[in-house]
């Protein structure tokens, strides 16, 4: 069971280890993007893809809360995992960028993607 102290030393060590300035300027690029989705979100777009007029800003909202998570995962990792890590995922994604010419969704002529049914398909959004 993980008591109040020891999350209070974890998330010290973390603070103490990242690049505030950094930090900062992520979470106002974060912050300056979910503005500017919130603005320009356009009532034509979102009834012609027949969605909610915030829809745009709550899938922004989403990406945003996802990328946090990955970032203080990654952050909060020792130097030597990271590295373990990170050769582990550059085989994974060169695995997958080579089945992309062969599994890859033809648009246009050309294979850009794999089709994953978890993720969203850029090449199948009717603008």
């Amino acid at each position: 069971m993980i008591n109040i102290n020891s999350l209070n030393l974890m998330y010290y060590n973390w603070w103490k280890n990242i690049d505030k300035t950094i930090f900062l300027l992520i979470i106002f690029l974060f912050s300056l993007g979910l503005f500017f989705s919130l603005v320009s979100t356009s009532l034509i777009a979102s009834d012609k893809l027949d969605t909610n007029n915030y829809f745009f800003f709550f899938k922004h909202l989403t990406y945003i809360f996802i990328g946090f998570a990955t970032l203080v995962f990654f952050s909060s990792l020792s130097e030597k995992n990271l590295f373990i890590i990170s050769i582990y995922l550059f085989f994974v994604t060169l695995f997958l960028l080579f089945l992309v010419p062969i599994f890859g969704t033809e648009v246009k002529g050309s294979k850009r993607w794999l089709n994953f049914f978890f993720f969203l398909n850029f090449n199948q959004l009717n603008y």
